[in-house]
C-alpha cells in the first residue's frame, strides 16, 4: 500500500493559513524550488501554477507552494513507486488521503500522517484532537483500520462499508481516495503527476528498489510508462 496526503507540507513548514505576504517571505519562491528541480525546463513554474489550478481551484499561494514540495517529496515520489510495483507480481494498492477537519480556523488541511491517528484509532487523543479537532469521525477510523488490518492479513484491503479497493494498475491508476467519504478515483491530481513525470530529479531510487523485486530481478531493466 502506497499513498500520501493532500497537504503533506501544511505541517511541515508551508500552513495554509498563510498570507501570501508570509509565503512570499519565503527564502525560495516557488520559481526557485522548480527551476533548481528542472534547469532544462524554464517555463515549468507557469505551467505547475495551471495544472495546480485545475487539480485545486482557487487554491491560495500557501496550497500552491505547499503542494509543489509535497509532490517533489512524497507525492511524485510515490506516484513513480506505484508505477514500478505495478508491473511487479505482488498486488498494490494506492490512497490519497484528503480528509480534514472542515470546522478548524485556520484551516488545517489534510496534513503529513494524518492518516495513522485514524489508522491505530488514536483520534480522540488530546494532541491528535488539538490538529484535528475535537470530533473526527469514528466511521473513518473503523474503515482505515479495517482496510490495513485486513491487508496485513491477506494481502488486500477491505474497507466493511466503503467500495472495493482496486489494485493500482498503470492503465487506470485507480487510487482509494479518503476524504469525507471513501471513493475510488482513476489517477487523481493527474495533470501535476503528467507535468512532472519526465525528466523528475528526485525519487528515481524508487525504480531502482523496485527493480529488487521485479522478477528479472536488480539487473533487470525495468521499463516503466509515467505517461
Amino acid at each position: 500500500m502506497v499513498g500520501t496526503n493532500e497537504h503533506e507540507f501544511a505541517g511541515l513548514g508551508v500552513p495554509l493559513a498563510w498570507s501570501d505576504a508570509e509565503v512570499a517571505a519565503l527564502p525560495e519562491r516557488l520559481e526557485d524550488l522548480i527551476a533548481d528541480d528542472f534547469p532544462d525546463r524554464p517555463g515549468l513554474a507557469a505551467d505547475y501554477r495551471k495544472a495546480f489550478e485545475v487539480a485545486a481551484p482557487g487554491a491560495s499561494q500557501a496550497e500552491v507552494v505547499g503542494g509543489y514540495l509535497t509532490d517533489r517529496t512524497y507525492r511524485q515520489p510515490s506516484n513513480r513507486l506505484l508505477a514500478a510495483r505495478s508491473l511487479a507480481t505482488g498486488a498494490t494498492y494506492g490512497y490519497l488521503f484528503r480528509w480534514e477537519p472542515r470546522e478548524a480556523r485556520p484551516r488545517v488541511g489534510a496534513v503529513h500522517g494524518g492518516e495513522v491517528s485514524f489508522l491505530f484509532r488514536h483520534q480522540d487523543h488530546p494532541q491528535v484532537t488539538e490538529v484535528l479537532g475535537p470530533k473526527p469521525p469514528e466511521w473513518l477510523a473503523d474503515a482505515l483500520s479495517a482496510a490495513w488490518t485486513s491487508f496485513a492479513a491477506t494481502g488486500r484491503p477491505v474497507l466493511p462499508d466503503g467500495p472495493d479497493w482496486p489494485q493500482y494498475r498503470i492503465e487506470d491508476r485507480k487510487t482509494m481516495i479518503i476524504g469525507d467519504r471513501l471513493e475510488v478515483v482513476g489517477d487523481p491530481r493527474g495533470e501535476l503527476r503528467t507535468l512532472l513525470a519526465h525528466d523528475a530529479p528526485l525519487g528515481l531510487g524508487c525504480l531502482e528498489a523496485a527493480g529488487q523485486d521485479h522478477p528479472g530481478g536488480p539487473d533487470h531493466d525495468l521499463q516503466v510508462d509515467h505517461r
